[in-house]
């Protein structure tokens, strides 16, 4: 983080599927550093108005986590 903001970047997502409220995706990012094995995540929500709520897996050396995310449309 610089100044309270991460830096942003395009990743391309793969498998990316809707199907009713239902979304998931996946996508993989180099490494933060170094030349290692890069981490792959795969996320899965439901769709309720301008929010989407639902879990990602991170795979990364051999170590698997899952987390809760949450997005929310931002009012102009």
């Amino acid at each position: 983080m610089v100044n309270g903001k991460a830096p942003v970047a395009e990743l391309p997502i793969t498998d990316a599927k809707l199907q009713g409220n239902m979304l998931s995706f996946n996508f993989t990012h180099p490494p933060a550093s170094g030349n290692g094995s890069s981490p792959s995540y795969t996320y899965e929500g439901a769709i309720s108005g301008d929010s989407i709520k639902g879990t990602f897996i991170t795979q990364w050396m051999d170590q698997t986590h899952t987390n809760n995310w949450e997005a929310v449309r931002m009012k102009q």
